[in-house]
């Protein structure tokens, strides 16, 4: 619910009543990946449904959580191997 929002760990585990080293650990085990990696792959995912959707990708970095436009694009990239405008143009 909160993708767009600024995530901080420490506030992630105060939501929970857990310390931020448990957090960290527990949700590892639990899902085998970290919860800025967690994050990424989310905004990640939405990202890819808003560019499909045919939103500007000024305003998809935005929707998706990203500081900036050029910080998405190369978050993008380097995450897919092409930039958000190939993938839109993929077929």
């Amino acid at each position: 619910d909160n993708l767009t929002s600024k995530l901080i760990i420490e506030d992630i585990a105060h939501c929970f009543f857990v310390s931020r080293a448990k957090l960290i650990n527990d949700f590892k085990k639990a899902t085998g990946t970290t919860v800025g990696e967690y994050i990424l792959s989310r905004r990640l995912k939405l990202a890819k449904v808003l560019i499909k959707e045919g939103h500007r990708i000024s305003d998809v970095a935005e929707r998706s959580g990203f500081n900036n436009p050029c910080h998405f694009i190369r978050t993008f990239k380097k995450a897919t191997g092409i930039t958000p405008l190939q993938y839109r143009d993929k077929p």
